[in-house]
């Protein structure tokens, strides 16, 4: 992502990396159609290749969800909306956008 992206997310919202490892994510991706930079030959090492470049630039995001395979999709959410709540002008004391 180029600086000039960062900088804008940052100045006009939050960026939130849901932190999982390979292997999960891997487990999630690998029969979606939608993924079109994984239509190699070797798919899982190209998720791999991906995961590893852009690690440094995931770490750089405002929040850091951190998921497992024990996460339902519901317990995720209730942990970025938790976390979304502490950041000011972000989300009301509802929860709702402001």
């Amino acid at each position: 992502m180029s600086g000039e992206n960062r900088r804008l997310i940052s100045k006009l919202g939050v960026s939130v990396f849901l932190d999982v490892n390979l292997e999960l994510l891997w487990e999630r991706v690998r029969n979606k159609e939608s993924r079109p930079l994984l239509k190699t030959l070797n798919p899982k090492e190209t998720l791999s290749k991906i995961f590893d470049d852009r690690k440094d630039q995931y770490h750089l995001a405002d929040l850091s969800i951190v998921a497992n395979s024990s996460c339902s999709i519901m317990q995720t959410m209730q942990d970025v909306l938790a976390s979304l709540r502490k950041w000011p002008d972000v989300m009301s004391p509802r929860g709702d956008c402001p």
